[in-house]
C-alpha cells in the first residue's frame, strides 16, 4: 500500500509517479507537493480512523480549503483509492471556500490532473453553505491550518460584531459530522490551537505527527511553517463548562507568532464568549 510503505512526502509522489505515468505532467514540483492534502487525509488512516476509510463510497468535506488542500480544484483527491489500493473506491470532495486562489496559468486539457474528477466548489462561507446543504451525509470534514489563533471570532460567527443569532457553520458542523479533522503547522501551534479552542468550550484531541508534510517556510520563518505537520481532531461539539485557560500561557505563545497582546486576546475572548451566553 502506497501510503503506508512511503516514508515521507518526496517518497510517496515518487511512487505515484511511477505508477501512474503522466500523472504530473506540466506541474511545477512545488505543485506536485499538493499531493500533501490527499496524503493528510491518508495519515489519518493510517493512525486513528479506518472504518471510515472501508467505505465503498467516500463523501468528504473540505473547509477554508485555499492552499494545497485546493489545489487543481480537488483532482488529486482522486488518488485516494489507488493510495489505499481500493480500485473500487468512490471519492466525493465538497470544498467550502470564501476565497479560492485561482491557478496563474492555464493546464494542458491531455494531463492526467485535467482529466481527473473534480471537487464540488463552493466559494461561501461555512455557515451559508450549511444552511444551504445536508452535511449529515459527510463521512469526514478536514479542516486545514484553520489559524483559530488569528481567526477563531470568523469560524464562530460570521463578523465578529453580529449578534449571536448569526451562527456560524462550525457549530452545525460539530453537530452534524462525527469525525471533523484539523492541522497546525507544528506543535507550538497547536498548543494555541488547544487553548483558545478549550476558552471557546471546544475540546481537541491529542495531535500526531504527519510523515507527509511540506515545509512551506523552507526555514526561512520565525517560526515553523509547515503544511499539515501536526494533525489533530475535534471532540464533540461545544462544552461551556470545559475549565478556563491561563491567559497569560496564550499570550505568551500568540506574541511569538504576531504580537498579539495579553489584553487584545482577552478583550477578543470575552467578547466571543458574550455573544455565546444563553445559546447552550
Amino acid at each position: 500500500m502506497f501510503i503506508t510503505e512511503s516514508e515521507n512526502l518526496a517518497c510517496l509522489c515518487q511512487r505515484v509517479a511511477r505508477d501512474t505515468p503522466g500523472i504530473f505532467d506540466g506541474v511545477s514540483f512545488e505543485m506536485s507537493q499538493s499531493l500533501v492534502a490527499p496524503a493528510a487525509i491518508m495519515s489519518e488512516y493510517i493512525h486513528r480512523d479506518k472504518k471510515v476509510f472501508s467505505k465503498d463510497k467516500l463523501d468528504v468535506l473540505l473547509v477554508g480549503a485555499e492552499l494545497f488542500d485546493a489545489a487543481f480544484s480537488g483532482s488529486y483527491y482522486q488518488l485516494i483509492p489507488k493510495l489505499l489500493n481500493r480500485s473500487d473506491m468512490q471519492v466525493n470532495i465538497t470544498m467550502v471556500c470564501p476565497t479560492l486562489v485561482k491557478l496563474p496559468f492555464e493546464l494542458n486539457p491531455n494531463t492526467w490532473i485535467s482529466r481527473a474528477k473534480k471537487a464540488k466548489i463552493h466559494e461561501c462561507n461555512l455557515g451559508a453553505f450549511c444552511e444551504e446543504n445536508d452535511i449529515e451525509g459527510f463521512d469526514i470534514a478536514f479542516i486545514f491550518h484553520p489559524g483559530f489563533e488569528a481567526h477563531w471570532s470568523e469560524w464562530v460567527f460570521d463578523q465578529p460584531s453580529k449578534s449571536a443569532d448569526d451562527e456560524n457553520g462550525i457549530m452545525q458542523l460539530l453537530d452534524s459530522v462525527s469525525t471533523i479533522v484539523s492541522c497546525s503547522y507544528d506543535q507550538h501551534e497547536y498548543e494555541i490551537d488547544r487553548a483558545i479552542l478549550m476558552e471557546l468550550g471546544i475540546g481537541i484531541s491529542s495531535p500526531y505527527k504527519s510523515k507527509f508534510s511540506v515545509d512551506i517556510g523552507k526555514g526561512e520563518t520565525p517560526v515553523p511553517v509547515v503544511w499539515g505537520n501536526t494533525i489533530w481532531k475535534f471532540n464533540g461539539s461545544f462544552n461551556p463548562e470545559l475549565g478556563l485557560v491561563d491567559f497569560e500561557k496564550i499570550s505568551q505563545l500568540r506574541t511569538e507568532y504576531d504580537g498579539i497582546t495579553e489584553d487584545q486576546l482577552i478583550s477578543s475572548l470575552h467578547s466571543v464568549k458574550a455573544k455565546q451566553k444563553g445559546r447552550f
